[in-house]
């Protein structure tokens, strides 16, 4: 069960660190592309709010 967890938190970061590169401005996607692949993967609000809570974990 442990190694499942630590599974899902590696996902996790693997999703935050494309969010840094891929996230919405006025006109697409910061990586250039107006229709960006990734960005309609990692900017979905239950991405978002699981490494919020996984940032909160590991701030304790």
């Amino acid at each position: 069960m442990l190694a499942a967890f630590a599974s899902r938190d590696n996902v996790l970061r693997q999703f935050e660190k494309l969010s840094r590169h891929h996230h919405e401005i006025g006109h697409g996607c910061v990586c250039g592309k107006r229709r960006c692949e990734v960005l309609a993967i990692v900017d979905v609000d239950w991405i978002n709010d699981h490494i919020r809570r996984l940032h909160d974990r590991e701030a304790m």
